[in-house]
């Protein structure tokens, strides 16, 4: 079973954002599966660094189609962004030194923030959007 089962109530009915959310999903499911293989650091690493990587592009993807589409709530939202990146921007910091290891508490932190983010404010603009449809 996936660490992260994909489901509706993480579709926001915007094809691009979804895609990459499901991209995101993988990457996050395929790190549960090096950890719980107990791969090698190193390729845990780095697949945490894809993950961090992916993600800050998709929030550049979000907030372009925030502005595209004049998303009243695109201030706050971008701010969600921002708390997360940092968040993301220190934990990657510390797996980089080897500070702290790649491990379940890292997989749940990622879990618990983005399907939070996804079934709150990301289907919140997905509602938005279809809503002027």
């Amino acid at each position: 079973m996936a660490f992260i089962e994909w489901n509706d109530t993480l579709n926001t009915n915007i094809t691009e954002i979804d895609e990459q959310h499901r991209q995101i999903v993988a990457l996050i499911n395929a790190l549960s599966e090096a950890v719980r293989n107990r791969a090698a650091e190193s390729d845990m690493k780095a697949l945490f660094e894809t993950i961090a990587k992916d993600t800050k592009a998709h929030f550049e993807t979000e907030e372009r189609l925030f502005r595209m589409h004049s998303y009243p709530e695109r201030s706050a939202h971008a701010e969600l962004h921002r708390q997360l990146e940092t968040q993301v921007e220190s934990l990657s910091s510390k797996i980089r030194t080897g500070a702290m290891p790649v491990n379940d508490s890292v997989l749940l932190f990622l879990r618990d923030w983005f399907i939070t983010h996804i079934e709150g404010s990301d289907r919140l603009f997905g509602f938005w959007i279809q809503s002027r449809k």
